[in-house]
Parts: C-alpha cells; sequence; structure tokens
C-alpha cells in the first residue's frame, strides 16, 4: 500500500471479545497477559474512511506457565532418584509437569504431583533432571533443571600375590553404570602400610609393587563417581616369603655337616621360619629353624647328602629351594704317618689304616715343597723320588672315600740335603772388594754362608737369598791378600766348598798439588794413597818434557824435580805399587811449566778518569816469544797482552782504585811472577736538583749516581743564617734531605763526589721551603652582605718574608685578596649565599702554603619579621611586617597565600599588603619572602583567619511535643565554619554545633516567646549575630493529682447534671486551653493511673452510646475562654441539655440512672469529619469520677426513698468505718495520689 494512509488494528481475545490496539508498525508484544491462558489474535488493516479489511488472524496462543520453584533431589541411590518442587506461580489446575532425564539414560515422565520417582537410572552417572510446566494446548513453560550423580555400585575384588614376594595384584569386574574412578587401598597392619592409587574408570585391576615379602595384606576398592563413593568387602592375601640365600658349608667330619646360609632378603619384621631338608638316597624328614645355620649330626662317615632349604612364611608360603647337593661327610684320618729314609731327591713313607676302614678307600700322598707331586696308593706305604735337593718337602696322606671325597690330611715334613758349590774370588781392579762367586747348585738352598779371611781378618757373611750366586765384600783393605769359601745350607743340612785366593789392588795416591815452581825447579806433593795402613807398597813417580823420561820409587808423598829449564812444560804421574805388583790407577798433571822471570821498573805514568799508561823493563832471560799480560783489578776487569814494554789502560771506572799487573807469558801459557801497582783513577762530578717537595720545614737536594765509584759524597746547605755540610757515606745514596728547616726561606746547594785522593764539585742550586699555613679560620660575624673572619697567625715565620692570600668562592670563581693583618671583612655579598673561604701564606719565591678552608659559610638570609595579620574582615585581611634587619641595601617581597583558586603570589615594595577575594572564617598561611638582586631569602610565615559569614535565611518552628523545644534552621554560611553558637535568653542558655545547618533548642517552656542568637563560628572572630523570636510549641495539658477538688457537681435533674470546674484545672503552662469536653459513661474501664486510653473514646457520639456501640461518649465540647482578670469564675458545663456541637449531641440522660464522667481538656483540638480526632489533638483526660445518680421522675420516689434510705444508712454506717480506718492508715503512709474529699 505505497503511498496510502492506514493503520494495523490489533485484537486479542480470551473467551469474550477483547479490546483492540491499533499500530502503524509490523510487530506488536502483547503485555500483562495471564500466564498458561490462550489467546486469539486478529489484525485487520484499517485505511481511510476506516474500511477495514479482511482479518488475518491466530488462534489459541497461549501464554507460557510460569517455572515450577525450589527443585532439589530428596533421595538418591544408585539407580533411583526421588524429586520434589514447588508448584508455579499462578498454578492452575489443569497443569502437568513433564520431567526429562538426560545424561544417565533418556527418559520422559508427565507427572501431576510436585514430585517424581525416576527409576532406572544408570549408576555412578551424573543425571541433569529439568521439570517444566505443561499448561492447556501442550503448551510448555520454562524448564528449571538439577543436576545430581547416582550413588556407584561397589565391586568385588580379589587380590593374589601370584607366587610374587614383593608384589600382590587386585582385580576387579567393571560396575555396572559409570565410574569416574577407582581408588584401590592396601593396608598391611604388620607394617602400618596403607597405599592408595587413583586409576581410571576402565581399569579392572592393579598391581602393587615394591612390597614386603611374606607379608599379609588387605585390599579393597572404592568406586567414585561424582560426589559419591562405594566400598567393596575388605580381601587379604600375602606375597610370598623372600628364598634364603646360597648355602655355604662351614665344617664336615666324619658324623656331621655345618652349614650357614644367607638371612632371606628384607624380610624385617615378617613372620617365617626356614625348613632344612637333607636326603642320602631315599626321601627323609625336613627341620624348622629360625637361624641360619645348622648342624646336621649323626651322619655316617664318607657318605653324601642333598640338603634343601626354603622360607616358610604366612598362610604357609614357601619360598624358592634353595639347595646344595652332594655334600659328603669326611673319612677318619690315617695314624702313625713316619719318614724312614731321606737322601738328597728320595723318601719313604709309612703309615696305619683309619678307622671305619673301607676296601675302596685309596690314599693319595700329596708332595709340596719340593717339586709338587700327587701319587694315589692302595698300601699304607709310598716312595716318593725326584725330589729338589736341600728342600723343605711336606708329604701329606689323605684318605679319598667314594666321589672323591677327602678325609682330613694328616702330614709330615723333611728336608733333602744341598748340592756344594764351587767358587771363584776376584777383586775386580778394586781396591776395596773381592768378589766371591759360584753356580748355583741343582735343588733348593735355605741359604749360602761365604768366609773371607786374611792375615788380619776374619769374615763369615750369610746371604738369605737362595737364588744369589756372588757376594761382594766391601770396605776392605787395599793391596791385601785374601782367602775365601762358601758353605750351602738348607734345613738342618750343609754342604762346605774349597778355598779360592786373591788380593785388592792397591789404593791410587791422593791428587798432586804443585807447591813451589822456580825458573829452574817444580816441588811436587801428593796425598797419601788412604787405607793402605799395614799394606807393603811403593810410589813410583815419572816425569816428562816432550819426548818419554824414566821413573823414580819413592816411600814419601812430595819430591822436587831440580836442574829445569825456565819457561818448559813438564809432564808428571804416580802409581801406587803393592802386593802381587798390583798397579793402582795413574795420578797425573799435565803441562807443569817452569816459570819465566818477572819485569822490571813498573810505573804509571799519567792519569784520568778512565785512562792510564803503563811502562816497565824486560825480564831477564827474556826470549822474543814472551809476551806480556796487563791485567787490571778493581776498576772494572781488563786483560790485555802486549809485546812491547809499555801499555795504555782505557775504559776505566772513574773514582777508582786500580791495580794493574804485568807478568810474563811463556810458552804454554806459563806465567811470570805478577809485578803490580795501585792507582785511583779521578770521580766524575754531579749535576744536583734541589726540592722542598711541597715542604715547609725541609728540602731535598737530589743527584744522579756519577758514572764510575764515590767514595761518599758531602751536600751542603746555607742561607742568609745557615750554613750546613753534610756527608753522605753511603755511594748508593742520590739524595740528602735536609730537616728542620725555617719556613719559607731560601736554600743554596752543592754536592762534592769523593773518591781516593780525589773529589769532584757540582754547581749550586737554589730553591726555598713552603711557608707554614695559616691557623684555623673562625668566622666572627655575619649580616647578608658581609663575612667577617680571623685566623692564627702563621707559626714560625717570624724571620721570613710572606703575606696572606685569601680566595673566596660561590657557584662562580672568585678572585683573591693579599694581606698581612689576621683578620677581614668581605663586603658586598650576596645575601643568603653559601660561600668557600681559603687562606694560603704566600713565601719566597712566590710558594704557598697549604690551604685552610672554611667551607659553606652562608650570608644572613633576608628575612622578615613578625608577618601579622591585622584587620581581618570576612573577606580579607591585612598584613605587616618588618624590613630584613642589618640590611641596608633595597629588596622586595614575594608574598604568598592560597587561595580557593591555588596559590597567590604577589610582589611588593611595601611592608604591608591588603589581601582581597579571601572565604570567610578560613585559616590562611601567608608568607613573606625577601628578595634583592634576583635571589630570595628566608620565608617567614604566619596564619590567621578571615572573620566568619552570618548564617543566611534564618528560620524557627516550636513543634508540639512533649517537652518543649525550638527548631533552628539556616542556609549554610559562605566560607568555612567549625561550628554555630546559639544563644536563648540574652546568653542565658547557649548552645553549640558543629553541623549544619539545623539545631534543637531544649530545656525551653511550652507556648514561650524566646528571643534566640546565632553566630557562626570559626577559626578566627566569630560573625556578627542572627537573631530572631521564636515561640515553643504546645502540648497535652496536665492533669493535677488533686484535680477531683477541682470539680464539683453542681445540680441534677433527671436528665441531665452540671459539672462545675475549677478554671485551676485549665492551667496553661503546657499552652493555653481552648476546649474542654466531657465523657460520659455508665461502666467505666478499668484504668491505671494513665488514662491516655480515653482519647479513644473521644470520637464516639450519644447516638453511638445509645446504640450500645460503645461504653463511653463525649457529651459535649464548650471553648475555654479566657480567665477574666480576678480569675476566680468557675466553668460551667451541662450533661444531658440536648445541645449540639459539630457532630455530636449532648442527648438528655435517663432518670435515676448512675452516671459516671471524666474531664477532657484541650490544649488543640482537631476535628475529623465533625468528630474529634483524639489521636492527633493535644488533650488530657482526667479519670471517671464517682457515680452520679439523677433523680427518678416522681411517681418513682416513693419505692426509691425507702431503697434508698436503707442503702442510704448502710452507705453511712460503712462510711463511718471506712473514715475510722482511713485517718489511722493516714498517720503511717501519706499516699502518692492524694485523695481531696469531695465537696
Amino acid at each position: 500500500m505505497p503511498g496510502s494512509s492506514f493503520v494495523y488494528k490489533l485484537t486479542i481475545t480470551l473467551s469474550q471479545p477483547g479490546g483492540f490496539i491499533t499500530t502503524t508498525n509490523t510487530s506488536h508484544t502483547f503485555d500483562s497477559l495471564v500466564s498458561g491462558t490462550s489467546y486469539n489474535i486478529s489484525i485487520v488493516t484499517v485505511g481511510v474512511m476506516d474500511f477495514e479489511s479482511e482479518e488475518v488472524h491466530i488462534n489459541m496462543v497461549s501464554t507460557r506457565p510460569y517455572s515450577i520453584r525450589g527443585l532439589e533431589v530428596v533421595t538418591s541411590n544408585t539407580t533411583t532418584v526421588l524429586l520434589n518442587w514447588t508448584k508455579p506461580l499462578e498454578y492452575k489446575t489443569e497443569y502437568t509437569y513433564q520431567v526429562q532425564t538426560t545424561g544417565c539414560g533418556s527418559q520422559n515422565k508427565t507427572v501431576a504431583e510436585e514430585m517424581a520417582e525416576i527409576s532406572e537410572l544408570i549408576p555412578g552417572t551424573n543425571c541433569t533432571f529439568c521439570v517444566s510446566v505443561i499448561a492447556a494446548g501442550e503448551n510448555e513453560g520454562e524448564a528449571n533443571c538439577i543436576s545430581q550423580y547416582t550413588k556407584p555400585e561397589p565391586v568385588q575384588p580379589s587380590i593374589s600375590s601370584q607366587g610374587s614376594n614383593s608384589s600382590v595384584l587386585v582385580s576387579w569386574n567393571i560396575p555396572a553404570g559409570k565410574v569416574a574412578y577407582f581408588e584401590v587401598s592396601l593396608n598391611s597392619t604388620y607394617l602400618a602400610l596403607n597405599e592408595q592409587q587413583q586409576l581410571n574408570s576402565n581399569s579392572t585391576s592393579f598391581r602393587f609393587e615394591t612390597l614386603l615379602a611374606g607379608t599379609l595384606y588387605t585390599a579393597r576398592v572404592i568406586t567414585y563417581s561424582g560426589p559419591f563413593s562405594a566400598s567393596s568387602g575388605f580381601v587379604t592375601n600375602a606375597t610370598f616369603p623372600n628364598p634364603p640365600g646360597s648355602i655355604e658349608v662351614l665344617t664336615k667330619t666324619p658324623s656331621s655337616i655345618e652349614i650357614r646360609w644367607m638371612e632371606a632378603p628384607l624380610m624385617t619384621g615378617a613372620s617365617f621360619v626356614y625348613k632344612l631338608t637333607i636326603t642320602p638316597s631315599q626321601a627323609g624328614g625336613f627341620i624348622t629353624a629360625t637361624n641360619t645355620s645348622h648342624t646336621f649330626d649323626s651322619l655316617v662317615s664318607g657318605t653324601s647328602y642333598n640338603i634343601s632349604i626354603v622360607t616358610v612364611g604366612v598362610m604357609d608360603f614357601e619360598s624358592e629351594e634353595v639347595h646344595i647337593d652332594m655334600v659328603s661327610t669326611r673319612p677318619y684320618s690315617i695314624r702313625g704317618l713316619e719318614l724312614v729314609t731321606s737322601n738328597t731327591t728320595t723318601v719313604l713313607l709309612n703309615w696305619t689304616k683309619p678307622l671305619e676302614y673301607k676296601t675302596e678307600y685309596t690314599y693319595q700322598v700329596q708332595t709340596t715343597g719340593c717339586g709338587s707331586q700327587n701319587k694315589t696308593v692302595a698300601e699304607e706305604m709310598a716312595e716318593i723320588s725326584e725330589l729338589n735337593p736341600g728342600t723343605n718337602c711336606t708329604f701329606c696322606v689323605s684318605v679319598i672315600a667314594a666321589g672323591e671325597n677327602e678325609g682330613e690330611a694328616n702330614c709330615i715334613s723333611q728336608y733333602t740335603k744341598p748340592e756344594p758349590v764351587q767358587p771363584s774370588i776376584s777383586s775386580q781392579g778394586s781396591n776395596s772388594s773381592v768378589l766371591v762367586s759360584w753356580n748355583i747348585p741343582a735343588g733348593k738352598e735355605a741359604f749360602f754362608e761365604v768366609s773371607l779371611n786374611s792375615t788380619s781378618l776374619a769374615l763369615n757373611e750369610r746371604v738369605p737369598n737362595s737364588n744369589s750366586t756372588s757376594f761382594l765384600f766391601e770396605t776392605l783393605s787395599a793391596g791385601t791378600l785374601y782367602t775365601a769359601r762358601v758353605i750351602t745350607y738348607s734345613g738342618p743340612f750343609n754342604a762346605s766348598s774349597g778355598f779360592v785366593t786373591n788380593a785388592t789392588f792397591p789404593n791410587l795416591p791422593g791428587s798432586i798439588e804443585v807447591l813451589t815452581k822456580t825458573p829452574s825447579s817444580i816441588e811436587i806433593r801428593w796425598m797419601e794413597a788412604p787405607l793402605m795402613t799395614g799394606a807393603s807398597f811403593v810410589y813410583k813417580l815419572t816425569i816428562t818434557p816432550s819426548q818419554a823420561g824414566g821413573f823414580i820409587t819413592a816411600t814419601n808423598t812430595s819430591h822436587t824435580f831440580d836442574s829445569l829449564v825456565s819457561g818448559t812444560s813438564y809432564n808428571i804421574s804416580i802409581v801406587t805399587v803393592g802386593v802381587m805388583d798390583f798397579e793402582s790407577e795413574e795420578v797425573h798433571i799435565y803441562m807443569v811449566s817452569t816459570r819465566p822471570y818477572s819485569i822490571r821498573g813498573l810505573e804509571v805514568v799519567t792519569s784520568n778518569t778512565t785512562t792510564v799508561l803503563l811502562n816497565w823493563t824486560k825480564p831477564l832471560e827474556y826470549k822474543t816469544e814472551y809476551t806480556y799480560q796487563v791485567q787490571a783489578t778493581g776498576c772494572g776487569s781488563q786483560n790485555k797482552t802486549v809485546a812491547e814494554e809499555m801499555a795504555e789502560i782505557s775504559e776505566l771506572i772513574p773514582g777508582t782504585n786500580c791495580t794493574f799487573c804485568v807478568s810474563v807469558i811463556a810458552a804454554g801459557e806459563t806465567e811470570g811472577e805478577a809485578n803490580c801497582i795501585s792507582q785511583y783513577t779521578k770521580p766524575e762530578p754531579v749535576q744536583p736538583s734541589i726540592s722542598s717537595q711541597g715542604s715547609n720545614s725541609s728540602v731535598l737536594v737530589s743527584w744522579n749516581i756519577p758514572a764510575g765509584k764515590v767514595a761518599y759524597f758531602e751536600v751542603s746547605l746555607s742561607s742568609t743564617s745557615l750554613a750546613l755540610n753534610e756527608q753522605v757515606p753511603n755511594s748508593n745514596s742520590t739524595s740528602f734531605l735536609f730537616e728542620t728547616l725555617s719556613a719559607g726561606t731560601l736554600y743554596t746547594a752543592r754536592v762534592i763526589t769523593y773518591s781516593g785522593p780525589f773529589s769532584a764539585s757540582s754547581g749550586f742550586v737554589t730553591n726555598a721551603t713552603l711557608p707554614n699555613p695559616p691557623g684555623s679560620i673562625e668566622v666572627l660575624t655575619k649580616t647578608p652582605s658581609s663575612i667577617e673572619i680571623r685566623w692564627m697567625e702563621a707559626p714560625l715565620m717570624a724571620r721570613s718574608s710572606f703575606f696572606y692570600k685569601l680566595t673566596l668562592t660561590s657557584s662562580q670563581p672568585g678572585g683573591f685578596i693579599n694581606t698581612t693583618n689576621t683578620s677581614h671583612t668581605f663586603r658586598s655579598l650576596l645575601p643568603g649565599t653559601s660561600y668557600n673561604i681559603s687562606i694560603v701564606t704566600v713565601g719566597v719565591m712566590d710558594f704557598e702554603s697549604e690551604k685552610v678552608h672554611i667551607y659553606m659559610v652562608s650570608t644572613k638570609q633576608l628575612s622578615v619579621e613578625s608577618v601579622v595579620a591585622r584587620a581581618a574582615q570576612e573577606d580579607s585581611m591585612t598584613v605587616t611586617w618588618e624590613k630584613p634587619a642589618d640590611y641596608e641595601g633595597s629588596c622586595y617581597y614575594n608574598l604568598n597565600w592560597q587561595s580557593r583558586n591555588g596559590v597567590k603570589r604577589r610582589n611588593t615594595t611595601e611592608t604591608v599588603y591588603t589581601i582581597y577575594d579571601l572565604d570567610p572564617g578560613t585559616r590562611y598561611n601567608v608568607s613573606v619572602t625577601p628578595g634583592s638582586d634576583g635571589r630570595l631569602g628566608a620565608t617567614t610565615t604566619n596564619s590567621s583567619c578571615t572573620n566568619a559569614s552570618p548564617v543566611k535565611g534564618l528560620t524557627c518552628h516550636g513543634p508540639n511535643k512533649a517537652n518543649a523545644e525550638i527548631v533552628l534552621s539556616w542556609t549554610q554560611p559562605s566560607g568555612q565554619h567549625s561550628g554555630f553558637l546559639v544563644t536563648v535568653k540574652e546568653n542565658k542558655i547557649s548552645n553549640w554545633t558543629d553541623t549544619c545547618c539545623n539545631l534543637t533548642v531544649f530545656n525551653l517552656h511550652h507556648d514561650t516567646t524566646y528571643h534566640l542568637t546565632v553566630k557562626t563560628l570559626s577559626c578566627g572572630q566569630s560573625s556578627t549575630p542572627v537573631s530572631l523570636d521564636c515561640r515553643t510549641g504546645i502540648t497535652d495539658p496536665p492533669i493535677p493529682p488533686y484535680y477531683e477538688s477541682l470539680l464539683v457537681v453542681s445540680y441534677v435533674t433527671q436528665n441531665k447534671f452540671s459539672i462545675q470546674i475549677n478554671r485551676t484545672l485549665l492551667d496553661g503552662i503546657n499552652g493555653r486551653v481552648t476546649h474542654v469536653g466531657v465523657l460520659v459513661t455508665e461502666s467505666p474501664p478499668v484504668l491505671s493511673d494513665d488514662t491516655s486510653i480515653l482519647k479513644t473514646n473521644l470520637g464516639k457520639t450519644y447516638d453511638q452510646w445509645r446504640a450500645k456501640e460503645t461504653h463511653v461518649y463525649l457529651a459535649t465540647v464548650i471553648e475555654a475562654h479566657p480567665l477574666s482578670r480576678s480569675g476566680e469564675n468557675p466553668l460551667n458545663i451541662e450533661v444531658g441539655d440536648g445541645s449540639t456541637w459539630e457532630g455530636y449531641t449532648n442527648g438528655a440522660l435517663d432518670a435515676d440512672g448512675k452516671y459516671q464522667y471524666a474531664i477532657a481538656v484541650f490544649t488543640s483540638l482537631i476535628l475529623q469529619n465533625g468528630l474529634v480526632n483524639g489521636d492527633v489533638s493535644l488533650v488530657s483526660v482526667t479519670n471517671f469520677s464517682p457515680a452520679v445518680t439523677l433523680p427518678p421522675y416522681p411517681a418513682d420516689i416513693g419505692i426509691a426513698i425507702g431503697a434508698t434510705l436503707g442503702i442510704f444508712s448502710v452507705f453511712v454506717i460503712v462510711l463511718i468505718g471506712f473514715i475510722i480506718y482511713w485517718k489511722r492508715f493516714s498517720h503511717k503512709e501519706q499516699p502518692d495520689i492524694q485523695i481531696h474529699p469531695m465537696r
């Protein structure tokens, strides 16, 4: 319908026609429908002129019912759960519930009640139960779901060790349903074991390993699924015990076998025994043991047995068998073993048969120690041959029974005789030993004994090594004849060799020494041949020139060869000749030359620091082949050979004592006797320097070591008043320190070098000591622009020329000042600035002493004094201060304070400033910082408060409450405040509060006008007061305790009576009494002292009383006019006069009736629909009066008089008795409520 104007008209109906809705949209939501209800919906298009199209409708469209509430699972087991829930909101009786189960077997179940039992579920499964409400037309509400696990099924486990000694297998079948996991526990009470394992749901077994052998174990399997578990019963089995260790035969005898075995491992704490079985050829019994060893007794000798052992544990489980087979008892030993004959290689043995001899026995003869032999014989004798001579043989005879079982051996030992040797003796060219040698004889020897003899010596030496073939006799005498023999020993036997003879060589003479040599002779001496005492010997000497010569024999140890040629070389040799003409080794000395003659007339011609010139004359018997050797020592060793009779020796060490020796060198480098002369070279001068090294009391004179040698140095130091000479004996010194000198003094030094008779002087050098530093610096005064200091004078400077140099520095380098005074004032400084001050003493050569410092000396900061806030107002204050003291320069002031917009800063050159735009009642910190030349001084801070701002919009009202009060309210004043002070009655009553913006004033009188004043308090002065007059409210008027005396019934008639009320009852202390009413009743309720319950009867009328709807009604209300000037006229109210007031009728009473009344006094009377509202009116009600009896009509008087008189007589008697009693009682205790007599 493009371009057309139309709407859609939608109608929704239940069973009867409903309204309709128009819309221009193509969708709509119908709200506020009834749940679980079917609706018919139709839509027409409404066009122009309200023409409607055909209806499009959809019928029986139902709203969904509400969901159930409080779905819970009540009970649950392995296959069944019970569900409970609460009906849905807007429940309908036709509702049913569909319960859908998923997750543990899909089920759908429809029920009519609010419970359902779901069975045939899968055990141990997390089931989801969804309950939905089914309304009419199969309309389903939103499902409410809950999940719950079914309990899992338990399993039936079994336990088996499967023959293992370290594990058990716990097995079970998969239970019905599902399982999250299994927990298998294994316990051993013996070892307090509690093993738990969690296994997946497909597991059907679990093997516990590394368990103890031979131990009883109990297992169970717990099935877990969700929060539930199911435990199986307990099953028990044991691990097999461990087998014992290997069996060891300890001893065997002819009648017993003792065995030992290793303990079954890892069985500590387990209960077990060992079962031992021993069998011959047929099966035997067994023995149990708890030990690990056992001896089988009463066995047959020479018999084989099989032995087995098992470990028997709990449940009589047996371990694997450990066995040892063919263990035989031993046969008895032979008796009477003896050796009949013996030589070097053969022995004969005899013995007697053993006990319990058997014909199958044989004898094994074992030979050891002299060639191992085994020989088996059947008789009681054996010949053993082919033995080693000289050997200790052991012969053991043992009985061999069946199975090669050997009895205990019986042994005997015997040596064979040794063989003799053939020795030889040789000195081997030695002069101190002989070697006796021999061949190894056949067989074995225990040891050899070698004997050696001479005319003065007899030696016997034992050679313990039987493999030795020689023995060396050492430390013998040289050149001596010796005789030797060798004896062979073995066991108790020995064999001796023949004698052999030889001699030692003589010792050679000692080294040859040339004692003297002359041009014609050579005298020699040699050391005597050692260790030749007692021996017969001579020395043979041979001297040869170039050809062989003869020899000379001598018994002495020295000899001189004479008549020799000067300057000629000779060879000399010597030997010792001993017995058997044995000659020692030669001792040689070669090229021993006769000396040439010495030179003559040696002299030193010239000398300087490094060179000398020598001259001399030729020697006697001069030969043309002669040369001269010039040797310089003591100044650098030099050897120089010249052919002429002069020599120049250069490159000598300066300042050194040189020795020059000149000798003649002949053929063969033979040197004649040297001719010597000594001479010093001149020393070298030094180049000194002088330095004070920064010292004020010493100078160091330094120099380099000069070339050559120096005996000592002499250092001289001089000044205008001092001359010092110091000798420095150490020639290695390169400096000398002159100490205890005067500070700041000029000194001149030189160094003289000495060596022998010569000396060399240096030039002069000059320097000065540093001056002494001044003493400590003391600051005398400081102002913002100056610092005055003083210092101690530099000590020990009285004779020196000096002055002081002062340096003043701040952040940038400064200049310096020279002065001869010991105090100074630095002026024109910057205020509040730190300076470093240093002073040095400046002496000669402008040398400066160490600096004396004083750091961070600051000029005083500019600061003002006594920042004071004067003439504070609500929004301003005037601040004044004093100009900085001791400062004459110009300065400005930086004034800071905190405003509502942040920190405010103002600069001024004045000492007063008024700050505006402040907040009332606010404390302000005001700081003043003086400044000069761009530098700020110290900040002086003070605080002061602005005056508080008065409150605004002050109002008050006096609420009608039991306790009189006035409630004050006002608007938040400007600025800050610390509280509010409210005064009443010209400051007679003060109330303070720290909260804004109201205050209730108590302890007031009702219906009274008060003058109240409110001041805002702050840290400064309080605000100007704000005042207003307020009147307190009213409350229920008071009923005096003696109210009965104020009420009098003034007259009565047949249908009414009049009450006279004393105006004292109308006390206006709680507010002016505006109205007075009378409540009337024939049967008053039982009341306590609290009569406020009667207020509920103020709304009851005469008509309601007549209709018996109430027992008490309000008869009438009159206005209480103000008292007259006299205040004596009472208030009269008639009850029953027929008058009306508002919704009340003061209807006539019944004659001869008895009525009681109560007076209602109002300070505020509130009507509602013409009737008094006792809940909101301010009213107090007296208690009911004594009964007022109305007279009867005249016809009834006669009857009544008699009755009345009778009753009156009784009443009078009772009254008289009561009065007597009352008077007595009143003397004892005053009542709480005084009862006044009726008038």
